[in-house]
C-alpha cells in the first residue's frame, strides 16, 4: 500500500478521535513499521534459510496468493468474517 492510500485509511479510522490519540496511534504504527523493517533487513535472510524458503519459492507463493485473490474478486466471493449477511446480500444483488 502506498503512503497516500494509507493516509486516507488512517484518517478514516481515527476521524472520531482527539488529536492526541491520533498522534499516539501514528507514532505506534510508525514505530512498529520501523522495528519490523529493521528485523527483516538484518535477520530476514537467516529466517528464510531456517525454514528452507528460497527467493523463487517465495515469489511463486506470492503469485499464487495474488492469483487466488483475483479469482475471488472475479467470482464476487465475499468473506463472512468481514461482511454482515445484509452486506453480502447487497453485494450479490449489485450488477
Amino acid at each position: 500500500m502506498r503512503g497516500f492510500g494509507a493516509l486516507a485509511i488512517f484518517a478514516g479510522m481515527t476521524a472520531d478521535r482527539p488529536d492526541s490519540a491520533k498522534k499516539e496511534s501514528a507514532f505506534k504504527a510508525a514505530f512498529a513499521v520501523a522495528v519490523i523493517l529493521h528485523i527483516v533487513t538484518w535477520a530476514g535472510k537467516y529466517v528464510l534459510e531456517i525454514f528452507g524458503i528460497t527467493p523463487p519459492g517465495l515469489e511463486v507463493a506470492g503469485g499464487v496468493i495474488i492469483a487466488l485473490m483475483g479469482l475471488s474478486m472475479l467470482h464476487r466471493k465475499t468473506s463472512a468474517m468481514s461482511h454482515t449477511k445484509a452486506e453480502g446480500d447487497a453485494a450479490a444483488a449489485s450488477p
